[in-house]
């Protein structure tokens, strides 16, 4: 309760206290480490979880939340291949690529094939995150990028999208694509680390005669 007041520091003192009255608390070492988290300090975030895990390896939640605080600390490899954990858990269950006969893409070439690449989260990681779609396109064959209506225009004339798909009105099952891979799972793949991250800016543009009416109004 006194987390959710964000009253951190108290909840923190008692999240140890349960601890000491009971070692093997999981949840006591989970909520601890969100606290540490929300605290701003990942490192002490870390060890309360790696306490889940010593007791609870395959807590996928604990792993997804693990991957935030490693991201923080600069631990890129471990922490990508972590962030993964984020569709093992049931409030992500609705994020399937149910097409029997496409597999997830691994970062290989894919000259010749088509590749779907879905967004997963809000506006803001979808406009920062399709940075990547251009290292994508020079791999190989066809980009498709999946999103919702609202940003189908931003993104009409996008380098690295060759068609681009409107959530709301495709028929996934149904459509023609060889390999998928998430948006958010790009850093992963390309093993971005502080040095690597694309920067290249600006990368999207908006439709100039829209801009010339705006600009008149």
């Amino acid at each position: 309760l006194l987390y959710d007041q964000d009253k951190i520091e108290e909840s923190i003192i008692l999240f140890q206290q349960a601890i000491r009255i009971r070692n093997d608390y999981t949840n006591a070492y989970y909520n601890l480490g969100k606290a540490y988290q929300a605290q701003g300090n990942p490192q002490a975030a870390i060890a309360a979880y790696d306490q889940v895990l010593k007791i609870l390896p395959d807590s996928a939640e604990t792993r997804f939340n693990r991957s935030l605080s490693l991201l923080l600390t600069e631990k890129y490899e471990e922490g990508w291949l972590e962030y993964e954990q984020r569709f093992s858990n049931l409030k992500n269950s609705a994020k399937k690529w149910n097409k029997k006969d496409a597999h997830r893409w691994d970062g290989a070439s894919f000259v010749g094939k088509r590749l779907l690449v879905v967004d997963e989260q809000g506006i803001g990681d979808t406009l920062q995150f399709i940075r990547y779609l251009p290292m994508v396109k020079e791999l190989g064959g066809t980009v498709i990028f999946e999103t919702i209506g609202s940003l189908m225009r931003l993104l009409e004339n996008f380098q690295g999208i060759d068609e681009r798909w409107n959530r709301s009105s495709v028929e996934r099952s149904n459509t023609d694509f060889d390999l998928y891979i998430p948006l958010m799972s790009l850093p992963g793949i390309f093993n971005t680390s502080l040095e690597t991250i694309p920067d290249r800016v600006p990368y999207i543009f908006p439709d100039p005669t829209k801009t010339q009416y705006w600009q008149r109004q």
